[in-house]
C-alpha cells in the first residue's frame, strides 16, 4: 500500500509515502473518526490510500475568495 497526497480541489499530486515505510497506524489515521475517514481517505482496488488535502495554492485561493467553499473543485 502507497499513501497519496492529493489535493482535493485542484487534484494536484503533493506527495506519495511507499508502501515499504509507513504502515495505516504510523500515521494517526486510525485516530480519525469514521466520517473523518469517509471524508478524507479513500482506498483504491490496488490498496493504495488516497488522502485528500488542501494544497498551499488553493488554500490562498480560500483565503482571498471565502465563496469558493461552495464549490468542490477550485480548478475546473
Amino acid at each position: 500500500m502507497g499513501v497519496y497526497y492529493i489535493c482535493r480541489h485542484c487534484q494536484t499530486c503533493l506527495g506519495i509515502l511507499p508502501k515499504e515505510l509507513v504502515r495505516f497506524d504510523m500515521l494517526g489515521f486510525d485516530r480519525l473518526t469514521v466520517d473523518d475517514r469517509r471524508e478524507l481517505l479513500m482506498i483504491d482496488p490496488l490498496g493504495n490510500i488516497h488522502v485528500k488535502i488542501t494544497c498551499e495554492d488553493c488554500e490562498e485561493a480560500l483565503h482571498y475568495n471565502p465563496l469558493l467553499h461552495e464549490i468542490d473543485y477550485i480548478i475546473q
